[in-house]
């Protein structure tokens, strides 16, 4: 008895699957956090989203994956909210703790001063830019992506996708389109010129 209510329990959840279950989309952190003010000017933090099915990528949202040979009536949701991939869920600048200045905040190139003696002269600091303070984190020690929290929400996860993922519901379900059948011309039989008939006779 037991054995079947097992079998029947995994009946249904494969049916769930496959005919109308709802599955969670994939969404995935792409990017290392920047440490330096010249990397946050040149590093890229995106996300990318997927099917958990299939794997296609999908705009964030898509309610259907497009993939009709494995995905036919899959129907998807998405996290509202997710483990911050910049710290890891710390929530602490990470720039503070790599580059050893996580107690105070303060840049670590000119160690808080603003500026650097340079051939005698005091030139401002090119990390900070004269500020004191971490470039990514302005001194709060705090996460730049997540602002502190050690998570993020749906609006960010859309603001920082990668550019080509996006896209409405209409791009992801074309309607498919039959190629057109070429008509094929019958050849007619060429007709003799009046002076080529005339020559036969």
């Amino acid at each position: 008895m037991r054995l079947v209510s097992a079998v029947a329990v995994l009946a249904a959840g494969m049916l769930a699957a496959c005919s109308g279950g709802k599955q969670e989309g994939v969404v995935k952190f792409y990017g290392s956090t920047p440490n330096t003010s010249v990397q946050k000017a040149k590093f890229v933090r995106e996300y990318q989203t997927f099917c958990p099915s299939c794997g296609k990528e999908l705009p964030y949202g898509s309610t259907k994956c497009p993939n009709r040979r494995t995905c036919e009536g899959v129907l998807l949701t998405w996290p509202t909210e997710l483990v911050c991939g910049s710290c890891k869920g710390t929530g602490q600048c990470g720039a503070c703790a790599w580059m050893d200045q996580m107690a105070t905040g303060e840049c670590y190139n000119c160690r808080g001063k603003g500026d650097l003696i340079l051939q005698g002269q005091g030139k401002p600091c090119p990390n900070c830019g004269g500020k004191k303070v971490c470039p990514i984190c302005e001194g709060s020690k705090k996460c730049d992506w997540c602002k502190g929290s050690g998570r993020v929400g749906a609006d960010l996860v859309k603001k920082a996708m990668r550019k080509g993922s996006g896209g409405g519901e209409e791009d992801l379900l074309p309607t498919e389109k039959r190629p057109e059948e070429k008509k094929v011309e019958e050849k007619k039989p060429e007709e003799k010129k009046p002076e080529e008939k005339k020559e036969e006779k």
